[in-house]
């Protein structure tokens, strides 16, 4: 992660912008813009150090479906995204197994889990369906639907995309890993409340190399190991 506090990104932002005076009111805009442009930022890519794996989750005899994040289902963060696969494991470790993610739409319709017997098709999970709760209204909640219906009490390994929540603490060190980076955003909706606003020829300038240091921070952050990356053949089996 990156080392400044938000105060202190907020505050050079601002110096950068040439805002003479500051109120708390002004700062306040400012920090809302530049939380609204980091959650957009952190959905539009792939970040290597949002990436998580919750392990333990409870998936009961018989359920339906489960609810998770936001807290729900055993998952405190919020969800962005999950990757397939799914893992399943017994509590004594006695089944293991996987299932993939499968799409929304399309697929026959004995695997439909709307349309088959929850009491009559059972077994341990071999794929699920996953869509944000309510419809998206309430974002970081996603809900699993299973097929078949769960026989027997098992847990659930899942790697997924974490969304952070807004900064709301002037001393919170952000999950990004370039404070420049944070600068050029607080630098730039600094300009947005300032006169001119998005009109400002300054502020279109400093928008673009905003979104140009944002491409940079992600080729150099990528290609983590094991992280939006291709695992190469075996040189032991292919020459």
């Amino acid at each position: 992660m990156g080392k400044l506090t938000r105060t202190q990104i907020i505050t050079q932002g601002i110096t950068l912008a040439g805002k003479p005076t500051t109120s708390a009111a002004f700062v306040s805009l400012v920090v809302t813009s530049w939380n609204a442009w980091l959650r957009s930022t952190y959905k539009g890519w792939l970040w290597p150090f949002l990436n998580r794996q919750q392990a333990g989750i409870p998936l009961t005899a018989g359920a339906q479906s489960l609810v998770i994040g936001g807290g729900s289902g055993g998952v405190s963060d919020d969800l962005d995204d999950i990757f397939d696969p799914i893992y399943i494991y017994s509590s004594d470790y006695a089944y293991l197994g996987s299932a993939r993610i499968r799409q929304i739409r399309g697929g026959p319709s004995y695997r439909e889990p709307s349309a088959i017997n929850p009491a009559t098709n059972t077994g341990m999970p071999v794929e699920f369906k996953a869509r944000e709760s309510a419809g998206g209204a309430v974002e970081g909640l996603w809900t699993l639907v299973p097929y078949p219906f769960p026989d027997r009490n098992y847990l659930l390994s899942i790697d997924y995309k974490r969304l952070p929540i807004d900064s709301s603490s002037d001393s919170e060190v952000v999950a990004y890993r370039n404070d420049r980076t944070l600068i050029q955003a607080a630098k730039v909706c600094c300009l947005e409340h300032m006169a001119g606003g998005s009109g400002d020829p300054a502020y279109a300038q400093e928008l673009e190399i905003l979104a140009a240091m944002t491409g940079q921070d992600f080729a150099k952050d990528a290609a983590k190991t094991g992280m939006n990356d291709n695992l190469g053949l075996d040189p032991n089996f292919f020459r």
